[in-house]
């Protein structure tokens, strides 16, 4: 299987340099409702891009999606919140977990 991965925004930027910061967290979640074909990845994408946040976002065949977030724990809770405010998404339930920090820089929607 071939992943394809999408940066947002589109365009080009000066290459940040990587700085951990020794109070961010990374987290994985597992969404389920009426999360896919409703713009998840993408206002995913955006939020986390606002907030400053790194990870990746990846529909699964199952109907749900995978969320591995980033950065400061406040940060990631607004974006959980937003994700709840939206429109079109529809969370029903979602199980998350802290797992290891790595070196990364910026959000990919992978499809």
């Amino acid at each position: 299987m071939k992943w394809v991965m999408h940066m947002f925004p589109f365009k080009k930027k000066k290459q940040e340099q990587i700085i951990l910061n020794p109070e961010d967290k990374r987290f994985c979640f597992h969404f389920y409702g009426k999360v896919q074909g409703v713009g998840f990845r993408f206002v995913c994408s955006q939020d986390a891009l606002q907030y400053h946040l790194t990870g990746w976002v990846c529909n699964e065949k199952d109907g749900s999606v995978i969320l591995q977030i980033q950065g400061c724990v406040d940060k990631i809770q607004q974006l959980i919140q937003q994700l709840h405010k939206d429109t079109y998404i529809r969370i029903e339930s979602y199980d998350f977990k802290e797992i290891p920090v790595v070196k990364e820089s910026g959000f990919v929607a992978k499809y």
